[in-house]
């Protein structure tokens, strides 16, 4: 069992005599940090998508909050939320139940090829650069880089007009975000990205821990592994390079709960 699963367990022990055992369920609160493509409002993103199809599959109403991420990330500590519901894996984790993981993040560089000597490939290129991030969270080994300094803006759209008007030198963006982007503004054959990942990161939500908080995670966690068995993440995602590996999710399902078929089914991005 893994240690997530056992601190899990021993609270339920204490708690499990006064978790409900009918009636309607409560509305699920969910607040989010705008991330460009994944968490555009309550209604639009990839990660909306999934929450949604995790709600209709687990039988759940939820009520859906976007804010800047350290309101957010505020407002869920204070209790205001039930769930927050998109955290980076790199990131220090506020006192919270975590989820299995439900999508894969990966940051690259993007860059004008004729401001560099070669291309760009590892953070060490950047070294005495102009870099920009974008609002959501980094890694700390990217944000407290020594050699590289930093301009926070609001947007990815923000950064790639930096880009493109010569007001940094990089960006430091989301691949899925920042290829479409970049696509919708015609700037494909002027902005380059880094082969390679710069970071990449596990996504997974953070559920309040008290007793509504262990019965909510439980019902996510199935419901990820159901669809991720069933190809409805992948479906969802619609990029195999954002899918979890079904076999760290697997780790925090009951045996009695797991699939003797589960074969994600993984499609290609479109675009």
């Amino acid at each position: 069992m893994s240690q997530r699963l056992a601190i899990i367990a021993l609270i339920a022990i204490g708690l499990v005599g006064s978790l409900p055992h009918s009636g309607k369920a409560e509305t699920v609160r969910v607040v989010f940090p705008y991330v460009p493509s994944f968490i555009e409002s309550p209604d639009e993103g990839l990660i909306i998508e999934v929450y949604k199809a995790v709600a209709q599959h687990s039988g759940q109403d939820i009520e859906i909050e976007v804010l800047p991420v350290r309101r957010a990330l505020k407002d869920f500590a204070q209790g205001s939320f039930d769930v927050f519901g998109a955290f980076p894996s790199l990131a220090p984790v506020p006192p919270s139940l975590a989820s299995v993981p439900y999508v894969l993040r990966a940051n690259v560089v993007f860059y004008k090829p004729a401001k560099f000597y070669a291309s760009v490939e590892d953070l060490s290129d950047l070294a005495g650069r102009r870099v920009g991030l974008s609002a959501y969270l980094y890694p700390a080994f990217i944000t407290d880089h020594p050699d590289i300094e930093y301009e926070r803006v609001p947007d990815d759209l923000t950064l790639f007009r930096m880009l493109a008007s010569n007001r940094i030198d990089a960006a430091i963006i989301g691949r899925v975000g920042g290829m479409r982007m970049r696509t919708q503004l015609g700037l494909e054959n002027v902005i380059a990205n880094s082969s390679v990942a710069i970071s990449s990161e596990n996504i997974f939500a953070l559920f309040a821990a008290n007793r509504s908080g262990i019965v909510n995670h439980q019902k996510f966690n199935q419901a990820i592994y159901d669809m991720l068995c069933n190809g409805t993440l992948a479906a969802i995602l619609r990029d195999p390079e954002l899918v979890p590996d079904v076999s760290i999710v697997e780790r925090d399902i009951p045996p009695a709960e797991r699939s003797e078929s589960c074969e994600p089914q993984r499609i290609s991005l479109i675009p």
